[in-house]
């Protein structure tokens, strides 16, 4: 049976303080990714560069590629909450050759600013 990304998370937040750690350590990998590129993350460049001990990023992230994928679940859900704005303007009247305009131009956007995006 498969698990889901969520079911694998080593615990779930439990206050600010806790949500605060998830964030640094998902921003620190953002800019890692972004400085020096997929091959020179490990657990403990990302746990040092975020802030936090090694065990606080064990308790949340099993491995590297667990924060990999929760990063791109939040760019996931940005990009699909700007498409669903999209198609509700074009369900107004907007005029759709607009708005495929401007979709393009915004994964254009987001593709270049993303961690390891090109530039």
């Amino acid at each position: 049976m498969s698990m889901s990304f969520d079911s694998r998370l080593r615990a779930q937040s439990k206050g600010a303080k806790d949500e605060g750690s998830v964030e640094r350590i998902l921003k620190a990998t953002e800019i890692l990714l972004q400085e020096r590129g997929h091959d020179a993350l490990t657990t403990t460049v990302i746990a040092e560069a975020a802030g936090v001990n090694i065990a606080t990023l064990y308790k949340y992230f099993p491995n590297r590629h667990s924060i990999l994928i929760a990063i791109f679940k939040q760019n996931r859900e940005a990009w699909l909450k700007a498409a669903d704005r999209s198609v509700a303007s074009v369900l107004d009247g907007a005029d759709w050759r607009v708005t495929m305009e401007q979709i393009l131009e915004f994964a254009a956007r987001r593709r270049k600013d993303m961690p390891g995006g090109m530039h």
